[in-house]
Formats: C-alpha cells, structure tokens, sequence
C-alpha cells in the first residue's frame, strides 16, 4: 500500500458537459492509479460523475495534481480546475477553480493518508433561488468532514 492515496469524485451537477484533454490530469507528486474499472474520466456528462485514484510513488511521498475540463457550450474561457494536495507531512488540500461565473464547485471530505474528495460542480444560484436539499449541503459543506476509520460517533467542528 503506498504511503498516501486519494480518490478523487467530481460530481457534475449541472446540465452541460464536462471534457478534459488526455494531458490535463496532472500529478506534480504521485501516479494515477490505473485501474480498467476507473480511468480518469475524458468526459463526464451532465448530470453524472467521474472518478480517478491516485497514490504517492515512494515512502515519505505524498499527492499532489490537478485536472481541468472544459465546460461544452461556453465560449473560450469555459474551464473548471480541480486542485488536490495529500503531502506526507501536513495538512490535506483541495480547491477548484471555475472561469465561469455562472458555476461553482463544493469540496466535501479529504482527510486521512487514504482520502475521499468529493467536488461538486453546480450552478452559482438555483433557478428557484431556493435550496433542492433542503440546506443539508449546506449544513455539510460548513464544517469539514472526516473520513471515519472505525464506526462514526460524530463530527468534529473544529
């Protein structure tokens, strides 16, 4: 097992098209774990998700990359970025980066040596200005999660 992996969840919860180039997903640090059953994604499609894992190359290694994809329809600065960063030592990071003002992206999880990330590419405002949920995200995406190693006794807000 190496030192540090992640799995990487993008969650494209709008109505257009996601497509990457073969040479966008990039690892600074690590490799992408090449898997028949989950290769990175060239394209993920309205609604949908994709997924793609990744892992340090060498004890005392961590992860770190990025992928882009454009969003199909929207003019010539129509890309989305998301940033990953799993050091051995430190903190866990994870952003992204929208160059349309119309969408943005949600970053759940992240925590721990095997990490879960989870971005969530969504519409700026709702149509109804309203929330779908309820406010559950919300409610999630204010206090960072932790990924629970043995049963989960509860959140901590620190």
């Amino acid at each position: 097992m190496a030192s540090r992996e992640l799995l990487v969840v993008i969650l494209n919860h709008t109505n257009e098209e996601l497509n990457t180039e073969p040479q966008w997903p990039t690892l600074i640090h690590g490799q992408f774990i090449k898997d028949d059953d989950l290769p990175p994604p060239q394209t993920i499609l309205a609604g949908e998700s994709g997924m793609l894992r990744c892992k340090s190359n060498h004890l005392g290694g961590g992860v770190e990359g990025s992928i882009t994809y454009r969003v199909v329809g929207f003019g010539p600065r129509n890309e989305v970025t998301f940033f990953w960063s799993v050091p051995y030592v430190g903190v866990n990071k994870f952003s992204a980066a929208s160059a349309i003002p119309n969408f943005q992206v949600q970053t759940l999880g992240g925590h721990g040596n095997q990490a879960v990330v989870v971005f969530v590419f969504e519409p700026s405002q709702k149509a109804d200005g309203g929330m779908e949920d309820g406010g559950v995200l919300a409610a999630v995406a204010k206090y960072p999660l932790e990924c629970a190693e043995g049963p989960l006794n509860g959140f901590n807000h620190s």
